[in-house]
């Protein structure tokens, strides 16, 4: 933001000039940097963007919101650690469901795989027709689930298109 720029910012929030009350403009001239989401981090702030001050002699202040970096960080790190939990629970349930499911199959067919057996099916013969159908509906569900995963984050992005904040 130039001097200017800020000059007539702020005599429209106070509704006079203060170049004429003060004789000058009390208002220096504003750089805003905006970070990408792996720079912005302590280290990466105080190895870099805080020298600049030392560096520039027309740079008066670097403030830079570390507090709000620090919480951000423990809020992601946190809501990681919880997703993961999430996503063990909900697969450690889908392993459960499968396999109750397969049980419910065979136990249902169980009087036609007796059958089989006694007619000298071998283990290979029964168990395939499972299988088949335990393949084509992996199949299906992991193009189902692809193209939900490719429609949530197509969705996600677009929504972000003139915004600030970068989904990443």
């Amino acid at each position: 933001i130039s001097k200017a720029q800020a000059t007539n910012e702020l005599m429209a929030d106070l509704g006079e000039n203060p170049e004429e009350l003060l004789g000058s403009s009390p208002v220096p001239a504003e750089l805003e940097v905006f970070l990408h989401a792996p720079y912005a981090c302590r280290d990466s702030i105080n190895k870099h963007i805080v020298p600049v001050k030392e560096k520039n002699k027309h740079v008066r202040d670097v403030v830079c919101p570390i507090e709000l970096i620090d919480s951000v960080d423990t809020f992601t790190r946190t809501a990681s650690i919880v997703a993961l939990a999430v996503a063990a629970l909900l697969a450690f349930i889908s392993f459960a469901l499968i396999a109750s499911t397969v049980r419910a199959g065979v136990h249902n067919r169980r009087h036609a795989i007796r059958t089989m057996r006694l007619t000298g099916a071998t283990h290979r013969f029964i168990r395939r027709p499972f299988m088949a159908r335990a393949w084509w509906t992996g199949l299906v569900a992991a193009i189902i689930a692809g193209g939900l995963l490719w429609y949530g984050l197509d969705t996600l992005s677009g929504m972000n298109e003139g915004s600030d904040f970068a989904f990443v």
